[in-house]
């Protein structure tokens, strides 16, 4: 080994970081889908080294913020709980529609597989109208068991039942997802500083801040509103489209079947969580995650309001600038992403408009 290579690891090892090197590929289940519902559970163990996961293709048909939970252990027996599940990262897509074969991207990675274990997964979409409407499909009626020297696969589960948008309250047995795994090197680790939570720096409102303060709701898929969240969005954010919100929490309470999970981020969880939004762009029925501009979001109440970044993988972590302005924490974003408002829950029970 040459002088300047002993250095160079000399220093990551005194910076902390250890040098990774995994097995790159991709493993397919080539079954053919006969029906689909809400999601698909199935197991993936790394067999001689570690493995990181770097994203999926998915057989599916509709649109829908499609997540990807995991947990440690096989995905058998807790395909009902919610607990044991976290969220590894979501992505908006659109699929086919009708009984197609078709993969689709899905650009949720950045978890690690340790060489030995095994690791349940979910690919999670939502159901509506059948598989022809909305869904994540499947083989039927079988189970899969293989693997390529790397990586092995066994399932598997159906998420069904239950809330059609809702996952971990209902499942039917022996169905195999189609689709594939993605893997290979993890990031370098002078690319991994994403997740960044600076204290909130002093904030001075302007004219125009309290004027955005009076911003119309934000408007929710179907055009509804929410009294919780507004958005200030100026014409051309995006282009063909609109800006649109998914309340996951009001008040302090997860909606919709949502849980802590949704959010994914233990730092943001070990505040109170008092409000929650995910902001999305959405033209032509696809999803738009850069904005041509920035857009100023405002949750109902006081507190510190922390962004996650939809236009990284896992979602960068950061707390926004704010003001508050007549009762609303208002911040600025420059994509898609969840924006949460943590902190006192009595700043806001009670209050609904």
């Amino acid at each position: 080994m040459n002088k300047r290579l002993l250095i160079v690891l000399a220093l990551f090892s005194l910076a902390g970081y250890s040098l990774v090197s995994a097995a790159t590929g991709s493993l397919s289940t080539n079954v053919t889908s006969d029906g689909g519902c809400e999601g698909t559970f199935f197991d993936l163990t790394a067999l001689t080294e570690d493995i990181y996961i770097t994203g999926f293709e998915t057989n599916f048909v509709g649109t829908a913020n499609v997540r990807v939970y995991y947990k440690p252990g096989t995905f058998a027996g807790s395909e009902d709980n919610a607990a044991v599940w976290t969220l590894l990262g979501s992505e908006t897509i659109t699929g086919g529609s009708g009984f197609i074969q078709t993969l689709y991207s899905l650009h949720v990675g950045g978890l690690t597989i340790p060489a030995g274990q095994t690791y349940g997964i979910l690919i999670y979409s939502g159901t509506q109208g059948g598989s022809g409407g909305l869904a994540t499909r499947y083989r039927g009626y079988t189970t899969l068991s293989f693997d390529n020297g790397d990586l092995a696969f066994s399932g598997g589960s159906a998420s069904c039942l239950g809330d059609p948008l809702t996952p971990f309250d209902g499942h039917y047995t022996e169905r195999v997802w189609r689709g594939t795994v993605l893997y290979g090197d993890p990031p370098a680790p002078e690319e991994t500083g994403a997740v960044v939570k600076p204290a909130p720096t002093e904030y001075l409102a302007t004219a125009e801040d309290h004027a955005r303060a009076q911003a119309p709701l934000c408007q929710l898929i179907g055009s509804e509103t929410d009294p919780i969240a507004k958005a200030d969005v100026a014409d051309g954010t995006v282009p063909d489209g609109n800006v649109y919100c998914r309340v996951i929490a009001r008040n302090g309470e997860f909606l919709y079947g949502n849980t802590p999970s949704e959010i994914g981020d233990s730092g943001v969880l070990d505040q109170t969580v008092l409000q929650a939004v995910d902001v999305s762009g959405m033209a032509n029925g696809a999803a738009v995650i850069p904005f041509e501009h920035p857009v100023t979001i405002c949750l109902k109440g006081e507190g510190t309001l922390w962004y996650l970044d939809a236009a990284t993988q896992p979602r960068a972590v950061s707390v926004l600038d704010s003001g508050l302005y007549d009762g609303w924490t208002c911040g600025v974003i420059p994509h898609a992403g969840m924006v949460v408002l943590a902190g006192d829950a009595t700043q806001v029970q009670g209050e609904t408009g």
